[in-house]
């Protein structure tokens, strides 16, 4: 199946779950771009992903685009969502993304707020 019919039914999904719509065009283009990374990779189909394209993926996020940490947790976040739907719909025969926990980053409070030390 083709690249954009896949994505118009993640889409779809994603509007019947009631997602927002900024998040929804977030989404699409998170998991275009990776797309694109495949295509530039030579990685054809959905089907030949592995941990170490994602891995690879997730490199490329943190030194070619210089997104923070936050960020690149968010896009490997869609992407393997993205995934689960095509193997739940039967478009791609394993998901080696289900197995693998990503990250989250860590959450700071602001720097002017005083510690329990300050006190």
């Amino acid at each position: 199946m083709r690249f954009y019919k896949l994505l118009k039914q993640y889409e779809d999904l994603l509007i019947v779950r009631n997602y927002a719509p900024k998040t929804i065009i977030s989404n699409k283009r998170i998991i275009t771009r990776f797309w694109r990374f495949l295509i530039e990779h030579n990685i054809r189909g959905f089907n030949n992903i592995t941990l170490k394209v994602m891995l690879d993926f997730l490199e490329f996020l943190k030194v070619s685009e210089k997104y923070s940490h936050n960020y690149v947790y968010l896009q490997m976040t869609v992407v393997k969502g993205f995934m689960q739907f095509l193997y739940s719909h039967k478009y791609i025969d394993s998901n080696e993304l289900n197995s693998y926990v990503f990250i989250r980053p860590k959450k700071e409070l602001p720097k002017d707020i005083p510690v329990i030390e300050d006190i």
